[in-house]
C-alpha cells in the first residue's frame, strides 16, 4: 500500500511524555492496524466552512488546487506525533535506537524506500506515479516523495526555522525585497519570442512537480508551525491597510537524505519525469477518473464544446465549483493536474493536448482494430509522452538556455554532433528543490499583463483579457463570439515574449487571485521568496558558485556584469550582505548569456536538472534499449513532432503558422513593413515584393523568391542538422515565415501507420 508522505515538520512539543512512552507511542502506532480510509481535504480551507459565492479569499485560492491526499487514522496520528515530537527525538534517547525507530517509519512512510515489486506492465508502459522507471532503484523519481536538493538545506536551526541574515537578524520581509528590486511598469520584450513560450514553460513546470500545503489556515499575521507570514512595509503601496499576507508553509516530509536526518524535506506530489502527468495524472486513481470507462477506443473524458461544430473541450471539475466563485454555471475543466484552471492560456494548452491523446486513439484504433481499449490507451499515452518531450527538447530548452548551455548538459538537439543517448540506471531524476522552487519560477518574469486574442488573420479583432481577470475563470474558453480557446491560443504566436529581468507585470505583483469584489490579489514574487525560505534554500551566491563553479560572490562590487548595475545598487539597499540575497531574486536580476534568455546560474541549474530527467528516465523516447523502446520507424516519426504541428491538429480553425512556434513569425514583422509600402504601389500601378492583397493577406511573393537562400523548408528538418539559435538568438538558414496547416512539407505529421502491429 503506497502511502502518501504528509508529516508536517513542526516545533517539539513532546516534553510532557518521557522517553519511555515516546518509544511505546511510536511503535504503537507504527504496528497499528487501524488503516481506515479518510476523506480527502481542502489544504488551506476549512472544511467546515461554506464557501461564500461570487468571493473568495486569494491565499485560499492559492492553496486550494494543492489538497492533501486521503491518509488514514493510523498514518495521520502517526503523522500527527512525528510533527510534534520528531525535532529533538535524536537527543533524548540512545542514537542507535531512534535509527532503528526512524528507519521504520521511513520504511512506512517511504514505502518506495523498500523493494518495490515492479510488474510486467511497468517494463513496457510508464506507471502513473513514476515507480518501477528505475528498475535498479524503483522509487527514484515517483510521486509523494520527497524533492531532492542541489545543495543541503540551510535552516537556521538545522530542522526548519528559515534562515537568518549573515549578521543573525531576520532576512527583510519578501514583501520589501519585492517592493524594492522588481518594476511592475516598462515591461521589456523579447521581440523574436512568442509568448507560447511562457504558456507551455507554466504547462511544463506543472508536468514536473506540485507541493502540497499544511493543512490548516492562517489569518492573524502571526507566526506558527505551520504560518510564516509576509510583513507589510507600513508605506506600502497596494496593501494599504495590511499587516501581512498571510502565508501557509508548505507540507514537510521526513529526510531521505543521510547528511540531514533531521532537516525538514518537502514532498512532490508528482512523478519526476516528462511524463505528460498535466494530462494523464501522477496517480491510478486520477488518470481512472479522465478515461471514459471502458471505452473501446481509449478515450479521454471531455465536455462537449457548446458550439457543436468545435472541436471538445476538458471536461468538468466538480471539485472546483463555478470556478472558484467567478461566472455562474460554468465550470473550470479537469485535467491531469489539479492546476489547470489557473490562467485561459494555462486551460487552452490543456485543452490541445487533451484533444491530442484522444486524435492519436482514434487513429491507432483504425490502424489496429483488433487492439483492445486498454492498449489503445497505453500506446497513445507513450506517443503523446515522447511528442512532449521531443518539443521540450528540441524547441523549448535551446532557446530557454541558449546553445553553449545546452550543449553543456548533453542538451544539444543536433543529430551530426550531440552523443548518441545512452540511458544511465545510475542518475537520479527525482525533481531538486531549487529547481522547482525558485530556478523553474523563472517565467513568472516573463507573465504578461494581457492575454492576446487574435482571429484566423491573426488581427486582434478581439479585445485583449487582463490577465487578473482570467484566474480560475473559464468564461473565455466558452465564449465562442471572442473566438473560444482559439483565438487565445494564436495570440500566443503573435504577442511578444516578456524578457526574464526585474519587470513583473503588476497581475501577479498585486493582482494574483484577486478577489473579484474586495480588489486584491498576492504579491508572486513575494510569495516566491518566502517559499524559498519556507524550503530552506541557501542563498543565491551559494547556488552560483557551489553548484555551478561560477564566481564566488563576496562582495557587492562583485556583482558588476553579473546584475543590471541598478538592480545590485538596490539589492545592498535592502539586504545586509550578499550572502542574504535570495534565490529567487538573484535568479531572475542576473544578465542573459548571448543567445539565451537566462542568466548563467540560471541556465546552470535548469540545464543539470533536465540532464537528469532525461539520462535518468528509462521511458526517454531516444532510448533504444528494453521493452519500452520505440522501434526505428516508431522513433522517426517521433521527431516529426512539432508544436505547430500540434496546434494545428487539435484547433477548429488554425489555418497557417509559423514552423517553430516559439519564434516570432518573420513574415508578421514583413507584413507590418509591407502594408503600406503595398498600398502605395498599387495605388501608382508598380510592383513590389510586398503582396498586399486586402485583409488578412500575408506576403508570399517576396517569401516564395527567397526560398532558395533556405536549405530546409521544415524547422523539424533544420534542427536535425544546426545547432541554434547562435549568439544573437537567430537561426541562420531558416525563414520562420507562416505556412498553411495543410502543408505537411513545412509543418510535417507523424504516420501512425508505423505503429501497425502485423
Amino acid at each position: 500500500m503506497i502511502l502518501l508522505v504528509v508529516l508536517i515538520v513542526t516545533s517539539c512539543q513532546a516534553d510532557m511524555m518521557n522517553d519511555t512512552q515516546l518509544i511505546c507511542y511510536l511503535e504503537d502506532l507504527i504496528t497499528s492496524d487501524e488503516w481506515t480510509h479518510l476523506e480527502p481535504t481542502i489544504t488551506i480551507a476549512d472544511t467546515t466552512e461554506v464557501r461564500v459565492e461570487d468571493s473568495r479569499d486569494p491565499v485560499e485560492v492559492l492553496g486550494q488546487f494543492k489538497s492533501v491526499q486521503p491518509v488514514s487514522i493510523g498514518e495521520r496520528d502517526l503523522l500527527t506525533f512525528l510533527g510534534t515530537a520528531q525535532a529533538d527525538f535524536i537527543t533524548r534517547i540512545d542514537s542507535a535506537v531512534a535509527d532503528d525507530l526512524v528507519d521504520q517509519v521511513i520504511h512506512r512512510l517511504h514505502p518506495a524506500a523498500d523493494a518495490l515489486v515492479c510488474g510486467k506492465s511497468s517494463q513496457r508502459y510508464r506507471t502513473p506515479d513514476g515507480s518501477c522507471n528505475n528498475l535498479k532503484h524503483p522509487s527514484w523519481g515517483m510521486a509523494n516523495l520527497p524533492l531532492g536538493r542541489f545543495l543541503p538545506s540551510a535552516y537556521d536551526d538545522g530542522k526548519k526555522s528559515p534562515r537568518r541574515s549573515s549578521d543573525g537578524h531576520e532576512l527583510p520581509s519578501a514583501r520589501k525585497v519585492s517592493i524594492s528590486v522588481t518594476d511592475e511598469d516598462g515591461e521589456l520584450v523579447a521581440s523574436r519570442y512568442s509568448a507560447l513560450n511562457v504558456h507551455f514553460g507554466q504547462l511544463l513546470s506543472h508536468d514536473l512537480d506540485l507541493v502540497p500545503q499544511v493543512a490548516g489556515k492562517c489569518s492573524n499575521c502571526k507566526k506558527s508551525d505551520i504560518c510564516l507570514p509576509i510583513l507589510i512595509p507600513p508605506s506600502d503601496p497596494v496593501f494599504v491597510d495590511q499587516k501581512c499576507i498571510n502565508f501557509v508553509r508548505s507540507l514537510g516530509a521526513p529526510s531521505r537524505y543521510g547528511d540531514q536526518p533531521w532537516a525538514c524535506q518537502q514532498t512532490n506530489r508528482l512523478a519526476s519525469y516528462l511524463d505528460a502527468s498535466f494530462v494523464y495524472g501522477s496517480s491510478s486513481a486520477t488518470m481512472s477518473s479522465l478515461r471514459i470507462p471502458g471505452d473501446p477506443q481509449g478515450l479521454m473524458r471531455v465536455t462537449p464544446n457548446p458550439s457543436s461544430s468545435k472541436m471538445d473541450l476538458l471536461p468538468p471539475d466538480n471539485d472546483i465549483p463555478n470556478c472558484a466563485g467567478q461566472d455562474g454555471p460554468i465550470s473550470c475543466g479537469k485535467a491531469g493536474d489539479s492546476r489547470a484552471a489557473e490562467t485561459v492560456g494555462l486551460t487552452s494548452l490543456h485543452t490541445v493536448w487533451l484533444r491530442e491523446h484522444n486524435r492519436i486513439a482514434r487513429q491507432l484504433s483504425r490502424i489496429n482494430p483488433h487492439w483492445d481499449g486498454q492498449t489503445i490507451f497505453s500506446e497513445a499515452r507513450k506517443i503523446v509522452g515522447a511528442e512532449w518531450q521531443h518539443i521540450v527538447y528540441n524547441e523549448y530548452l535551446p532557446l530557454l538556455l541558449g546553445r553553449r548551455f545546452a550543449r553543456q548538459h548533453r542538451l544539444d538537439v543536433n543529430l551530426e554532433t550531440r552523443p548518441e543517448y545512452e540511458y544511465n540506471g545510475d542518475v537520479d531524476a527525482t525533481i531538486r528543490n531549487g529547481f522547482a522552487t525558485a530556478a523553474l519560477r523563472l517565467g513568472h518574469s516573463q507573465i504578461p499583463t494581457t492575454i492576446w486574442r487574435v482571429d484566423q488573420n491573426f488581427e486582434r479583432v478581439f479585445s485583449d483579457l487582463q490577465l487578473k481577470e482570467t484566474f480560475f475563470n473559464a468564461t473565455h474558453i466558452y465564449d465562442a463570439q471572442g473566438g473560444g480557446p482559439d483565438s487565445i491560443l494564436r495570440g500566443m504566436l503573435v504577442q511578444p515574449l516578456n524578457k526574464v529581468d526585474h519587470f513583473f507585470s503588476s497581475a501577479v505583483r498585486k493582482h494574483l487571485f484577486e478577489d473579484p469584489k474586495q480588489g486584491f490579489g498576492l504579491d508572486l514574487v513575494a510569495l516566491n521568496i518566502q517559499r524559498g525560505r519556507d524550503h530552506g534554500l541557501p542563498g543565491y551566491v551559494r547556488f552560483r558558485a557551489e553548484v555551478c563553479g561560477l564566481s564566488l560572490i563576496t562582495a557587492w562590487e562583485e556583482l558588476e556584469g553579473v546584475l543590471p548595475p541598478g538592480i545590485a545598487r538596490r539589492l545592498r539597499d535592502i539586504y545586509s550582505s550578499v550572502d542574504d540575497i535570495d534565490p529567487f531574486v538573484g535568479f531572475f536580476a542576473e544578465l542573459p548569456c548571448p543567445g539565451a534568455l537566462v542568466g548563467p546560474t540560471l541556465a546552470c541549474l535548469l540545464g543539470k536538472q533536465f540532464s537528469y530527467l532525461k539520462q535518468g528516465d528509462r521511458f526517454w523516447y531516444e532510448n533504444t534499449e528494453g521493452q519500452q523502446a520505440f522501434t526505428h520507424d516508431q522513433l522517426e516519426e517521433i521527431q516529426q513532432a512539432s508544436m505547430a504541428r500540434v496546434l494545428c491538429d487539435n484547433t477548429d480553425d488554425m489555418l497557417q503558422i509559423q514552423p517553430y512556434a516559439f519564434l516570432m513569425a518573420e513574415s508578421l514583422r514583413v507584413y507590418r513593413r509591407c502594408r503600406f509600402r503595398g498600398w502605395l504601389a498599387r495605388r501608382k500601378g508598380i510592383r513590389t515584393r510586398c503582396r498586399v492583397a486586402g485583409s488578412g493577406s500575408r506576403p508570399g511573393g517576396y517569401w516564395a523568391a527567397q526560398r532558395s537562400e533556405y536549405e530546409h523548408e521544415s524547422f523539424v528538418e533544420y534542427s536535425k542538422y544546426y545547432r541554434y539559435p547562435n549568439r544573437n538568438g537567430r537561426l541562420k538558414g531558416f525563414s520562420n515565415r507562416w505556412a498553411s496547416c495543410l502543408d505537411e512539407t513545412r509543418i510535417p505529421k507523424m504516420n501512425l501507420n508505423a505503429w501497425a502491429e502485423q
